[in-house]
């Protein structure tokens, strides 16, 4: 008996935890979830909560271009009103600065930058599709969700890893993010609910992400979805984006 016991928990602990190809399947079905080739319209409230309790305010209208463009625009409080970010891929981005009517690049240095006393970085815009810079393991399963690290392929990057919990949809509930030294420093958490767009199915309704270090946090709120309307590309152009002709899709 004591030896069919032994012989049944080596079986059990060879048993591989992912099947071969399975992690890169379900990171192509995270990026689709993320990134559909939809376009799609957000108004956001952001709630910026430091550790002593205060918390600042904003509204935000931010526009997705398929799957590779969006456009982050404020629309109050009123000092920064009109202030816009752009990514046009996942490493190149764009800030406009309303009282200078000017866009400049942002350069590589910045992309790790908190922006506007959020939690958020710059890259945070941009980073629609973790497969183009990440590669995936299943290291672990939480009842029907999934556990994926991904390793940068790029060894230069912002991360040492990514943690990703995943459901079944390929609907990302948590990221963990570790930095150079392997500390874990940042965790984004997401709420969803099914979309009332015949486009999409689910709809991210809370996003949070606290500083592990500080415990100083930011939470957007999602108001308005709409996937309906095709947005034109000249909208995520530089004089698009200088002439805020996204504001035209403002609810």
């Amino acid at each position: 008996m004591k030896s069919s016991v032994l012989v049944l928990a080596l079986l059990c602990a060879g048993r591989p935890l992912a099947r071969a190809g399975e992690a890169d399947e379900l990171l192509l079905k995270i990026d689709g979830a993320v990134a559909s080739t939809r376009d799609k319209v957000w108004q956001v409230n952001m709630r910026v909560i430091a550790t002593d309790g205060d918390v600042r305010e904003a509204r935000l209208l931010m526009l997705q271009g398929g799957s590779d463009k969006r456009i982050l625009r404020f629309l109050a409080p009123g000092n920064m009103r009109n202030t816009a970010l752009m990514a046009t891929t996942s490493r190149e981005l764009y800030v406009f600065i309303g009282g200078e009517n000017r866009v400049r690049r942002l350069g590589s240095s910045a992309l790790t930058q908190t922006f506007l006393g959020s939690d958020f970085v710059f890259e945070d815009l941009g980073d629609i599709s973790f497969h183009e810079h990440y590669t995936p393991k299943i290291v672990g399963r939480q009842g029907e969700n999934t556990i994926v690290q991904l390793d940068p392929k790029d060894a230069s990057g912002s991360w040492s890893k990514l943690v990703l919990y995943a459901e079944p949809h390929g609907l990302l509930l948590r990221i963990e993010y570790y930095d150079r030294s392997g500390a874990h420093v940042r965790t984004q958490t997401r709420t969803f609910e099914r979309g009332k767009s015949q486009y999409e199915t689910w709809v991210p309704r809370r996003i949070l992400m606290v500083n592990e270090r500080t415990k100083h946090a930011t939470e957007l709120s999602v108001e308005v979805a709409d996937a309906e309307h095709g947005i034109p590309a000249e909208v995520f152009s530089l004089r698009g984006l200088q002439r805020g002709d996204d504001l035209r899709y403002a609810p």
